[in-house]
């Protein structure tokens, strides 16, 4: 289970994905910093190994996890379907990663930014901020139907992702969202 990469740290040896399901193969480019960005298929979510999920890790130079990255990596999607190895590269702030998803003439790429704070998805683009005492105000482009709902969550340093919202598109695509129970700093 565990994923390990070797030969490149001080130590010779560090755990890129402490959790004990089947994890295979693995890709990895330079952070251009002393480190890796590390991707692998992951079964964790299916013992039956029908299904996989792509996922990602930051190792930095001094053979630890970098801040701000899970123990077990992140996964890039978390879908019914079997997908490949994430394909990782180095970019300013994070890791653009690539996998397929399907087989054969049915196989479509798939791409995700992943910076410090976890993937960041594609479908949407910030469009508008503004922030008063004990408020901030955030609009987003995003890409799907009228009638869709959107999840808007947040988290601080010292927390984890939490729901504070959900939001449907306008006529033009966007999707606005209050919250009032920001604190100061």
């Amino acid at each position: 289970g565990t994923v390990v990469v070797s030969g490149a740290f001080p130590d010779g040896v560090v755990a890129v994905c402490p959790d004990p399901s089947y994890q295979h193969p693995v890709s990895f480019v330079s952070d251009e910093a002393g480190g890796a960005l590390v991707g692998w298929t992951d079964y964790r979510d299916d013992p039956s190994f029908t299904t996989s999920d792509p996922y990602v890790q930051h190792i930095t130079g001094g053979a630890t996890i970098a801040t701000g990255w899970p123990a077990t990596g992140v996964a890039l999607t978390q879908e019914t379907t079997a997908e490949t190895e994430a394909m990782p590269a180095a970019v300013t702030g994070g890791v653009i990663a690539v996998w397929a998803r399907g087989s054969g003439a049915g196989t479509d790429l798939f791409a995700s930014f992943v910076g410090d704070d976890g993937v960041v998805p594609a479908l949407v683009s910030l469009v508008s901020s503004e922030s008063a005492p004990g408020r901030v105000r955030v609009t987003w482009a995003v890409a799907g139907d009228a009638g869709e709902e959107w999840r808007v969550e947040r988290r601080d340093e010292a927390s984890a992702w939490r729901e504070i919202a959900h939001a449907w598109p306008d006529g033009a695509g966007r999707v606005t969202t209050t919250d009032e129970t920001v604190e100061p700093g």
